[in-house]
């Protein structure tokens, strides 16, 4: 009887357990996708700064903000919220980094960005429940995919 409340207990531990991982996955997905926005949503901001849009400048500002929040707390699954800040912030700064250098630091070229992020940002922020939508059947797919027995 004891060995089978052990097994029984392991099971569900390890169901658990991979259960978490999965959701870490896919919040880790959905942060990085947010992150990659508000790096956009800020550089795009600080475009329309540089050639006095102010008032489209501050909406793209707010919404760089908004992703932030998102991404922070998409990262806090798995993390205290401490860590998901950091991690957020860190991811932030690499994103603006690679953005930069893909635009050759010169806000004349973000069309080149336009071209690869307006449409999936724009769709984030209007439509957060289809990404997580998305995020979870690419994870539980590639999960499934993964473990199907070899034939």
């Amino acid at each position: 009887m004891k060995v089978i409340t052990v097994l029984t207990l392991f099971l569900v531990i390890s169901v658990t357990a991979y259960a978490d991982d999965v959701e870490k996955e896919i919040a880790d997905n959905i942060s990085h996708d947010y992150v990659e926005c508000a790096a956009y949503f800020i550089i795009i901001s600080e475009a329309l700064m540089k050639a006095n849009d102010k008032e489209t400048s501050t909406q793209y500002k707010k919404m760089g903000e908004a992703a932030i929040e998102f991404a922070v707390t998409a990262a806090e699954t798995g993390r205290t919220p401490e860590m998901a800040q950091k991690v957020t912030m860190a991811r932030l700064t690499l994103s603006v980094q690679e953005m930069l250098k893909e635009i050759e630091n010169d806000f004349s070229n973000t069309s080149i960005l336009m071209n690869q992020y307006l449409s999936k940002c724009k769709e984030a922020t209007e439509n957060p429940e289809k990404m997580m939508e998305d995020w979870m059947k690419k994870i539980l797919k590639k999960h499934l995919k993964t473990e199907e027995p070899s034939k």
